[in-house]
């Protein structure tokens, strides 16, 4: 493959550095044999904060044209990932208490190639005390999805259903802190990401400056 350009479109350059980290691309095909290939169409999401609010920007990418869709504003956005067979978005706000408790909470959304592309369908709250998600993850099998929440200390795990939405309630995997030297090393779950053939998943906590392996079941 040679390093010829084959899609443009335009953004500006605070927004594509805000959110070029948080970028996330999605498939809205289900069959195998196009998903060896490339998808089409695809969505590409990319984070755009400002001053007043935070926004994902949607892109349609089709063959060799990439179009703008939609901004979608997101309150304390912390993180988003896609499903890797639907067209589900999952979105993790940075909120330090859901319905009067502290919890994170999740949302999912339904990716549409339309003026509208991101449309909310679920809001799923994290384990109690599950605060300041900072990372997504879903299993390549469609089947889970994990939350970091770093000043929650705490890994969450979601079943998924085949439509993408997730259970009600989180597993939840508390971690805590240590006694070293006279210090103290608090747990703070950030990055995540699942193995491309099976349902593990690598974690890293830089508070405790551990990595983990974490394998989410029912």
């Amino acid at each position: 493959m040679d390093a010829k350009s084959y899609i443009s479109a335009p953004v500006s350059r605070r927004r594509f550095l805000a959110g070029a980290a948080a970028s996330t691309l999605a498939p809205s095909i289900l069959s195998p044999p196009a998903l060896s290939a490339f998808f089409s169409p695809a969505f590409l999401h990319l984070a755009a904060p400002t001053s007043q609010a935070d926004y994902l920007q949607t892109y349609a990418l089709t063959g060799d044209t990439c179009r703008f869709l939609g901004s979608t504003a997101v309150e304390a956005l912390a993180a988003s990932v896609s499903h890797p067979t639907l067209p589900v978005l999952y979105v993790a706000r940075d909120s330090g208490r859901w319905e009067h408790l502290p919890r994170g909470v999740v949302e999912t959304y339904a990716v549409e190639c339309s003026a509208r592309p991101l449309r909310l369908l679920a809001q799923t709250p994290m384990s109690l005390s599950a605060t300041g998600p900072r990372a997504l993850a879903v299993s390549t099998c469609g089947g889970y999805l994990l939350v970091s929440a770093a000043t929650g200390g705490a890994w969450n795990a979601f079943i998924l259903g085949r439509d993408g939405l997730p259970a009600s309630a989180a597993i939840a995997r508390k971690e805590t802190g240590a006694l070293l030297e006279r210090t103290t090393s608090l747990p703070t779950p950030h990055g995540l990401a699942f193995s491309p053939q099976q349902p593990y998943a690598i974690a890293a906590d830089p508070g405790c400056e551990r990595i983990t392996l974490l394998q989410p079941s029912a």
